[in-house]
């Protein structure tokens, strides 16, 4: 796979390290080795296909460390490209020969759309599982595969060429570079930076929704992590709400994360590898565009966070949390059975007392 190198550290107050404490969630030790390009969260995959009808070139940011996929650029048109992309160059050269593409006018605006709805619609849990065992294990032949079933289901195509290369750099380098993704309001970055004591604030996307941040209330660290699924004896997670106890695993790459579950004899060390834990959901709800987003307490100060894109799921619960609540949950109904059988039985009595004295 091919790298980039990114900016040297910076001295902590300056704008390169506000965006990268933005995207590593508030985080100042990752912000800081996002400066120093040790904390690549970022992979972005470079394609270019052709067809006997259609050509075009892709570009796909995706964030590993989320699970997210963060913007996807298309080009196609019919026949050849007049200037092929070259998937070995570097990524915003790569980028740059795409957006000139697009602006000669040959671009299929409507097949660029379907493409791109095609990709996004691809990143389901399983799709993301492949996908991430073939970037860590640079594995650009089954990544390569990947891809183009993605782009032949979503164009129609039956057959096509295509070059697949995976670029590990940081959303740092993204925010910089990219002349085609998203970008921060750098102007909010520069007056939100730095609280009144100088020292850099934590600068999420969540703030404004007052969820759970790093160095505020008491969190110390904050964790990505993933429900546990279970299809026949889990809750419906529409239904799951704040207090209940659910079975998780940590996903985090921050070396912490593997000390967290440590503690909670919950990392195979033979195989590397976490094992579930249990956590009590501290809060719950819809984001548009993101799914079921949850924050879930691991410990005091320390937090798990969950993002799940499906809806139709069940997850699994902390067995004798479940016990319990199902235990609560049938009492009214047993006591309420009971009542109505003593009735029943008081009135068959009186009924048989009466006809006994009527003889």
């Amino acid at each position: 796979m091919e790298e980039q190198q990114n900016k040297p550290a910076s001295d902590g107050k300056d704008i390169d390290y506000a965006i990268a404490l933005y995207y590593t969630g508030g985080d100042e030790h990752c912000a800081r080795e996002m400066l120093e390009g040790k904390y690549r969260d970022l992979y972005i995959i470079k394609v270019v296909f052709q067809s006997s009808s259609l050509s075009g070139a892709i570009l796909i940011f995706y964030n590993i460390k989320h699970l997210k996929l963060v913007d996807v650029g298309a080009y196609v048109t019919g026949g050849i490209m007049s200037t092929r992309p070259d998937p070995a160059a570097l990524w915003w050269e790569f980028e740059k020969t795409v957006v000139a593409l697009i602006r000669e006018g040959e671009q299929d605006n409507i097949l660029a759309r379907t493409l791109r709805d095609g990709i996004a619609r691809s990143f389901t849990k399983s799709f993301i599982a492949d996908l991430n065992r073939f970037l860590e294990n640079e594995d650009e032949i089954s990544l390569n595969r990947l891809v183009q079933k993605v782009v032949q289901d979503a164009l129609s195509i039956q057959r096509m060429e295509m070059k697949v290369i995976a670029t590990n750099t940081t959303s740092l380098e993204m925010e910089l570079k990219s002349i085609t993704t998203r970008k921060i309001d750098v102007h909010d970055l520069e007056t939100k930076k730095l609280d009144a004591s100088g020292q850099a604030k934590p600068l999420d996307e969540s703030t404004a929704r007052n969820v759970p941040r790093v160095g505020v209330d008491g969190v110390k660290l904050i964790l990505q992590s993933s429900f546990i699924l279970s299809p026949i004896k889990g809750k419906d997670i529409n239904k799951l709400q704040v207090g209940d106890r659910v079975r998780i695993n940590i996903t985090d790459k921050n070396p912490k994360a593997v000390a967290v579950a440590k503690a909670f004899n919950a990392f195979d060390e033979q195989n590397q590898k976490f094992l579930p834990v249990n956590a009590r959901i501290r809060q719950i709800e819809k984001v548009e565009g993101r799914g079921i987003e949850a924050y879930a307490l691991l410990a005091k100060g320390i937090f798990a966070h969950i993002i799940e894109e499906e809806e139709n799921i069940k997850v699994a619960m902390d067995p004798n949390y479940v016990w319990q609540s199902e235990e609560e949950e049938k009492s009214p109904i047993n006591l309420t059975g009971t009542i109505v059988v003593m009735l029943i039985i008081a009135i068959c009595t009186a009924v048989v007392i009466a006809l006994i004295k009527l003889l």
